[in-house]
């Protein structure tokens, strides 16, 4: 959800705090094919999930997710607060669909 990431981030900037790091699979991938390899992706599977924003909060409230456990300790309580207050406000008792399409990578050299 681009505008749960987007919250996050501005959050954390206006406390000066580093923003999340997401998509770092890219940066090691841009190591690999530099050493020479090819990358092939393969579909797995595809996946349809479905949430309520309450779940979502209480799922982020509890640090399930890696990306929270970037937030600074002393920053998380007051932000989580604040973002439980602007999630539901936005998304309120709305059922939430995630499609995904889950691959893997197969790097082959030569």
């Amino acid at each position: 959800m681009r505008a749960h990431s987007e919250w996050w981030d501005d959050q954390l900037a206006r406390r000066g705090a580093a923003p999340i790091r997401r998509w770092w699979f890219a940066d090691i991938g841009e190591k690999i094919a530099a050493s020479g390899a090819r990358v092939e992706r393969v579909r797995v599977c595809d996946d349809v999930s479905r949430t309520t924003a309450r779940e979502i909060v209480e799922t982020s409230r509890n640090r399930i997710n890696s990306w929270s456990w970037q937030v600074p300790d002393e920053l998380f309580p007051k932000l989580i607060d604040e973002y439980e207050e602007w999630f539901l406000g936005a998304y309120g008792e709305a059922e939430i669909v995630d499609e995904s399409t889950f691959e893997i990578e197969v790097w082959r050299w030569g």
